[in-house]
């Protein structure tokens, strides 16, 4: 079982730059921090890239995190293809029932 951002939420990532003390709340680092967020998206592949750079009196450190937002039906394809069953679709991995425009969603698959 695992998590699966859907492809709902790509609707709320926005290109740009956005820079705070402390982004995300402190998120990031313990200390005070300067960060700033790079977005950039990939429409075609429903694909977003977000550039963390978190900067603090010691250091500078930056993570790239990459977001591929998916339906039910490609999650299912790319695990028939690695060889497994047709997964089940949950709301989340606590098992609720599945809602299209939630912004994430759970399959649990199995090879039999």
């Amino acid at each position: 079982m695992f998590d699966v951002t859907a492809a709902a939420r790509f609707g709320s990532f926005v290109e740009g730059i956005v820079q705070e003390p402390n982004l995300l709340g402190g998120f990031w680092a313990p200390e005070p921090y300067d960060g700033v967020v790079e977005t950039w998206t990939y429409p075609a592949l429903a694909l977003a890239l977000e550039k963390y750079t978190i900067t603090t009196a010691r250091e500078q450190r930056e993570f790239w995190n990459w977001t591929h937002c998916l339906t039910p039906d490609l999650v299912t394809q790319e695990l028939q293809f690695a060889g497994f069953d047709a997964p089940e679709v949950y709301g989340d991995i606590a098992g609720a029932e599945y809602e299209p425009s939630s912004p994430t969603f759970a399959v649990c698959a199995q090879r039999t």
